[in-house]
């Protein structure tokens, strides 16, 4: 008896701790997943899956399939993602969903021939490909990737308690609730990027085949196998790329296979690249990546052949219509805040800024005169130069003990404390707030009203005239540092 009581206890000390490290593993789990729109998704509502690396991320703009045939679709993608975790990701993507459509960019076939060398692209995968639920699929993942690649292999990377350890220091109620099942990405997927830059368009031709490596047709072997068990409609593509002439005789290799498959392949390198009319002068964001613009001939003409193809399509009906006709607002209003944000002209920057309600212009600033290019623009916006009062005076009577100082407030539309560290007369000026004389060089935070995120900071140089922009990704304590 007295053994069995100690197998019991040994059992339970085992599954005790387990379940500790299960749960810690989550709560340390990267903030960040490329799959947050798979997640997040109503059961049942995700009609169409496109599954890649960057390529898709950067090529495929999933709300327009919406705006045009009303198919719900998300990309599933991670960087530099071989065939062997696209298969694992196609897995995860058919237990949380229940697509009509999966399309499968084959860029991953081209491993160890590509413009970016295996050692690089197994680095790449493996630092950012497990940001999975944690089930036996992410396991499978973990032990395909190791067994397939190259010998790089970093258990830090497959595993989020030694990835982030030192997290523990972070610790807040955010991290105790954070749940990516919960965290909708509205642009589902899609890297929007208007950066331009020219590329000399590959004219590369050959009639020769070569064959992928070994694993990549195993698992596309394996990819093929479980869309036909699952019946869901593969469609194989090849998003646009500055592709090399070893690529183009692998890409006729994928030709044939495909057909003898019966898949359909949307190549879009080589000759076939030519219908979609791409300029390679302003459709690439680099040698690998489409812009916003060679992302929306792409799409449009996955679109056409979705509408060709497949009858079932515009859809008469979607449970999740309304919220995806929001998304696609939401998408709409992206596109008009980057144009914002790449102006650089700081007169033209916040006429756009002030004749849309929905923006919000956070300043940090000194008390010192306008300039009158800044003066002007605010006056052309209604904003007159006045002095600082409510807030701004709490800023000053407490910076000038040159301490920390904390102040109770809402900020982003979130009540609770703003943490400061500032030098005398340093100065924060709300909307909500009586305008302030600011100085000549200064810092802001741009906040959106409708995406209801701050979009990006801010620096202007009155000297030289420039306006720099930076993303916003850090904590708004730590900007004004």
């Amino acid at each position: 008896m007295e053994k069995y009581k100690k197998l019991i206890g040994s059992l339970l000390f085992a599954v005790i701790t387990l379940a500790m490290l299960y749960g810690t593993a989550n709560l340390l789990r990267d903030r960040e997943t490329t799959l947050a729109d798979l997640y997040s998704a109503q059961e049942g509502s995700i009609d169409m899956v496109i599954v890649g690396s960057s390529h898709v991320n950067n090529g495929v703009i999933p709300n327009i399939f919406f705006l045009l045939y009303c198919i719900s679709a998300t990309n599933v993608y991670s960087w530099s993602q071989p065939t062997w975790t696209a298969y694992h990701y196609i897995r995860e993507a058919l237990s949380e969903q229940d697509p009509d459509i999966i399309i499968l960019d084959l860029y991953g076939m081209t491993y160890g021939n590509s413009y970016i060398m295996p050692e690089e692209i197994d680095r790449i995968n493996y630092e950012n490909s497990f940001n999975i639920d944690i089930n036996l699929n992410f396991l499978s993942l973990i032990r395909t990737s190791e067994q397939v690649g190259l010998d790089l292999r970093n258990y830090e990377d497959f595993l989020n308690l030694p990835r982030y350890h030192t997290r523990w220091k972070e610790l807040d109620w955010k991290m105790l609730t954070y749940d990516p099942h919960n965290d909708r990405d509205f642009l589902k997927g899609y890297g929007l990027s208007y950066q331009a830059k020219a590329q000399q368009q590959p004219d590369y031709q050959s009639d020769e085949r070569v064959v992928p490596y070994e694993f990549c047709v195993e698992y596309l072997d394996k990819i093929v196998a479980l869309c036909e068990k699952e019946q869901v409609s593969l469609i194989f593509t090849m998003i646009p790329y500055i592709y090399n002439e070893t690529e183009v005789k692998i890409d006729n290799w994928l030709e044939d296979y495909a057909q003898q498959h019966g898949i359909p392949y949307l190549s879009y390198i080589g000759e076939e690249a030519r219908q979609l009319d791409l300029d390679y002068e302003t459709d690439f964001r680099d040698n690998g990546h489409l812009n916003l613009y060679g992302a929306q001939k792409v799409t449009q003409s996955l679109s056409q052949f979705l509408k060709e193809n497949y009858p079932a399509y515009p859809k008469e009906d979607n449970p999740c219509a309304a919220l995806f006709d929001e998304d696609y607002l939401k998408y709409e209003r992206v596109l008009q805040a980057n144009k914002i944000m790449a102006e650089d002209d700081l007169g033209q920057y916040l006429d756009q800024i002030f004749a849309d309600s929905g923006y919000t212009l956070y300043l940090v600033n000194d008390n010192s005169p306008l300039t009158p290019q800044l003066a002007q623009a605010l006056e052309r916006a209604g904003i007159a130069q006045a002095d600082c009062t409510q807030l701004c005076a709490q800023l000053n009577a407490v910076s000038s003990t040159f301490g920390v100082t904390e102040i109770e407030t809402e900020l982003f539309g979130k009540a609770g404390s703003v943490r400061f560290e500032y030098g005398e007369n340093v100065q924060i000026l709300l909307n909500d707030y009586p305008a302030i004389s600011i100085d000549s060089d200064f810092k802001a935070v741009l906040y959106d009203a409708v995406l209801d995120r701050p979009l990006e900071t801010i620096a202007y140089d009155a000297a030289s005239g420039t306006l720099a922009h930076k993303e916003f990704s850090t904590d708004i304590i730590g900007l004004f540092q």
